[in-house]
C-alpha cells in the first residue's frame, strides 16, 4: 500500500481544549471530539461551527477532569423515532459509558464501569456494544485474568455478556493486557475484534466467554488508541501500533 497527492488544510477547529478522539457520523455531516476536559462537541464539517456541546455534573465534577477516550455514532433505521436518530455513546477514563441524545444536549443514560473504560463500538445493528479498557479496579496482583470486553444490551443499558481469557496458563484465549481498541464486524453481527498492548488482536464471538482465535505470526501490532478498522469490502483488519516499523498493517479477517 501507498499514499500519493498532496493534502491540503481547508482550515481548523479551535476547540478550546486537547481532542482525545474524533467522529464523523455515518452522513459525513457532523463531527463530533472528545476532548480532554470530558466535553464533547457537535461540529459543522463544512463551517467549523459548534453545534452542540455535551457535558454533565459527572463529567465536571472534582478538580481532575475525565477524559474522553472514545465516540461513536449509533446505528439508525429511517423508520426509527426522531430521538432514536440523534444519539451517540462515549467512553471516559473514569469508567463512565454514556449515551447521548446531542441535538437536545442531554445524558439518556449512564453505565459506571469498575476501570478505566478506553474503547467501544457498536454492532452493525446497534443493539448491542462493546467496551474495553484496564483490568477491573478491583483486581488484586493474585488475579490472573486480563482486561475483560463487556457487552450491553443498548435499550437496556445491562451487561449480557463478559468476554475475558480463561485461567489456563498454557492458553492464550483473552487479553493480559491493557486493550484500548474495540471493533464489531461490520457484516458479522457476532463477531468483534480487540487489541491492545499485549501485542495481539483478539477475535471473538459475543455469545462466547473467550476469544475464539487471535492473530499470528511475525511483527504482530502494538495497538495504542483506538487504532483498528475493519474493511468489509475485502474482509480486512488494518491496525495502528505506536512504534517506529511497520505502523500501519493489513491483516486478512478470515
Amino acid at each position: 500500500p501507498y499514499v500519493e497527492g498532496i493534502l491540503k488544510l481547508v482550515f481548523y477547529m479551535d476547540v478550546g481544549s486537547e481532542v482525545m478522539c474524533i467522529q464523523y457520523n455515518a452522513e459525513g455531516t457532523l463531527i463530533a471530539a472528545g476532548l480532554a476536559d470530558g466535553t464533547i462537541k457537535i461540529l459543522n464539517p463544512d463551517t467549523g461551527q459548534t453545534l452542540y456541546v455535551l457535558s454533565d455534573d459527572d463529567t465536571k465534577r472534582g478538580k481532575n477532569k475525565m477524559a474522553v477516550t472514545s465516540i461513536k455514532f449509533k446505528p439508525f433505521k429511517n423508520s426509527d423515532k426522531p430521538e432514536h436518530q440523534h444519539v451517540l455513546a462515549a467512553t471516559y477514563t473514569k469508567g463512565y459509558v454514556k449515551f447521548w441524545h446531542y441535538t437536545s444536549n442531554s445524558c439518556l443514560q449512564t453505565i459506571n464501569e469498575p476501570r478505566g473504560t478506553l474503547a467501544m463500538s457498536f454492532n452493525p445493528e446497534g443493539t448491542r456494544i462493546a467496551t474495553v479498557g484496564d483490568v477491573y479496579d478491583k483486581m488484586g496482583p493474585a488475579d490472573n485474568m486480563g482486561p475483560p470486553v463487556f457487552i450491553y444490551d443498548v435499550e437496556t443499558k445491562k451487561a449480557v455478556h463478559v468476554l475475558e481469557a480463561s485461567d489456563a496458563r498454557d492458553q492464550m484465549n483473552g487479553h493480559r493486557a491493557k486493550v484500548l481498541a474495540v471493533k464489531y464486524h461490520p457484516q458479522l453481527p457476532h463477531e468483534l475484534i480487540s487489541a491492545g498492548w499485549d501485542d495481539t488482536v483478539m477475535f471473538w464471538d459475543d455469545r462466547q466467554k473467550h476469544a475464539i482465535r487471535r492473530l499470528s505470526g511475525p511483527h504482530l501490532p502494538h495497538v495504542c488508541a483506538d487504532g483498528i478498522d475493519i474493511d468489509s469490502t475485502h474482509n480486512h483488519i488494518l491496525t495502528a501500533s505506536w512504534r517506529q516499523d511497520n505502523v500501519l498493517q493489513i491483516w486478512d479477517y478470515a
